[in-house]
């Protein structure tokens, strides 16, 4: 070559014959393959490439066999780079993803993008964003389909959580207005009650009970608002040491004397459970709140449990949960077997 760079040759030697069928001499023969050489290390290195990147890369023919899958496929599905050479890329869809849908975007119009639910080799289903684009031959025709998959799952749940939080959030500031309406109306009615006893010395017993009922609903109603107004403006309330192990039974108690005798409640303390910090009057009424859903949805009876135990969260998976800090709490779960909460509501839940 003019700049005196190394080439490669593909050097062979061809045997010449006399009639005896001897080799009477060797006429060697070279052929430049510098540029396939070349092609084969940009190849190498551009599958090296592929191997470096997080997500999954893998091609599959138009038959859907898969032919190539890297290092961020086997991270994400599971399944080592042999194993699935030569399966069927259908086999990393979840029940009911429309697998066809997207082949036939891609071959009518050359690419598809999209969110797609796929499955790990492991069973558990992961939601990744998808992007297929239509491999074609020196011809122009179809040859194969690339796909390149982003592991989406941790983002969207968290995602939701935060979209729970902006719920929130709004419910807190539709809350507090009305709880500041509420008082309005409260305020004279409590003055009402606690004044007429004491200007009219004359009234009955009945009149007095009366009064004394009216004055009595509406200290509960005052009550109610500050609640609405505590959760309107994010406050903890008024926290303090306590031991659930003397609030769980109180919640059992009242349970099992108003609950049907069709519901079995149960509960389940660890031993040595963890003092906390909480307003227990919040916390009952959570509780309460929790016990109250699960006795509505077993109509027909069934088993409530609650379930306290002791758990330390690591930082690790405190950071999978918005706003979790790493520390040492008492986890506290209400359980029923009941008809459960329907797909399309879960996404309300806050």
């Amino acid at each position: 070559m003019a700049d005196d760079s190394p080439i490669s040759i593909d050097f062979s030697l061809s045997p010449v014959l006399d009639e005896a069928g001897n080799v009477i001499m060797l006429v060697p023969e070279g052929r430049d393959i510098s540029d396939l050489k070349a092609a084969e290390r940009k190849i190498r290195e551009q599958a090296m490439l592929l191997n470096v990147a997080t997500d999954a890369i893998l091609v599959q023919d138009l038959e859907h066999q898969v032919q190539f899958w890297n290092t961020g496929a086997e991270r994400i599905y599971g399944w080592q780079a042999e194993e699935m050479i030569g399966q069927n890329a259908s086999i990393l869809m979840a029940p009911k993803v429309s697998f066809h849908t997207a082949s036939h975007t891609v071959l009518q119009q050359g690419e598809w993008q999209g969110e797609i639910r796929k499955l790990t080799k492991a069973g558990k289903e992961v939601l990744v964003l998808s992007r297929w684009t239509l491999v074609r031959d020196e011809w122009g025709k179809p040859k194969a389909i690339l796909s390149v998959d982003t592991d989406i799952t941790e983002a969207k749940r968290l995602e939701a959580q935060f979209l729970r939080t902006q719920r929130l959030e709004n419910l807190g500031t539709l809350a507090s207005g009305i709880a500041h309406d509420l008082n309005n109306i409260l305020t004279p009615i409590l003055a009402v009650s606690q004044l007429l006893p004491r200007r009219l010395s004359t009234l009955d017993d009945r009149s007095q009970q009366i009064l004394q009922m009216l004055e009595d609903n509406a200290k509960r109603a005052a009550d109610l608002v500050k609640q609405i107004l505590l959760f309107a403006r994010g406050d903890d309330g008024k926290r303090a040491p306590m031991q659930v192990a003397h609030l769980l039974p109180e919640i059992m108690s009242i349970i099992k004397s108003t609950f049907p005798k069709s519901i079995e409640a149960t509960v389940h303390i660890a031993p040595s459970i963890w003092l906390i910090s909480a307003d227990a009057t919040q916390l009952h009424q959570v509780l309460m709140n929790l016990c109250v859903n699960a006795r509505d949805a077993m109509p027909e009876g069934g088993t409530l449990t609650i379930v306290a135990e002791n758990r330390s969260i690591k930082e690790t998976y405190a950071g999978t949960i918005l706003d979790a800090h790493p520390g040492s709490y008492v986890a506290i779960s209400v359980s029923d077997t009941g008809i459960g909460i329907p797909s399309e509501l879960i996404d309300r839940i806050f």
